[in-house]
């Protein structure tokens, strides 16, 4: 198996870039939709809003003056001012930011799920896309082509998800192993949790 590497190493990176590619645009049109969305969504609800509060402001503000103290007047107006500018800047910034940090922890756990998953279906596709090319020639000469490249290519998969098993659960097993003899800030990393 390691005089194979060298050959397989290229074919893997291959059928690696083509599943990213085809990943990215499935995945593309979904996380652009769902952007879209809302983004219209805020910018309708702001420009909505925005502009009414402020005629709210302008129209308060003057009954404010003329009818309290000035000094009582102007600390509800600076007051009110304040909390408009934190409604309208601050409290978008928040949500957003607490929006993108639970994105993050998605992607984050989808990855640490997807990892060995992947793996798995990687290797069971190239070990299924290499039979079936190995298996090509040879079926040009035997009596049933058909039939002898799809059974093969079978095969091939059959091993490529027993192999991408046997890695994932080695991987996983290898990072608990290193996780046991770490400790410190390192652990988390180490276990996929950071």
């Amino acid at each position: 198996m390691e005089k194979l590497q060298p050959i397989l190493h290229p074919i893997r990176t291959l059928f690696f870039l083509v599943f990213v590619g085809l990943l990215a645009l499935v995945a593309a049109a979904p996380v652009v939709i769902v952007l879209s969305v809302w983004l219209s969504a805020v910018v309708t609800v702001l420009s909505i809003v925005v502009p009414l509060a402020f005629l709210g402001f302008l129209v308060w503000a003057p009954y404010q003056l003329l009818s309290r103290h000035s000094d009582v007047a102007l600390r509800n107006i600076r007051r009110t001012a304040e909390t408009f500018a934190e409604a309208m800047f601050l409290v978008p910034l928040r949500v957003t930011a607490g929006i993108g940090r639970a994105g993050a922890r998605v992607v984050h756990g989808a990855v640490a799920v997807g990892r060995p998953l992947g793996r798995v279906l990687f290797d069971t596709a190239s070990c299924a896309a290499l039979s079936a090319l190995l298996a090509a020639p040879i079926a040009f000469f035997h009596s049933s082509p058909e039939l002898l490249v799809p059974v093969v290519a079978a095969i091939g998969g059959t091993m490529g998800f027993g192999i991408g098993v046997v890695r994932a659960w080695r991987d996983r097993k290898s990072r608990t192993v290193e996780v046991k003899h770490k400790t410190g800030p390192e652990q988390e990393v180490l276990a996929g949790r950071a």
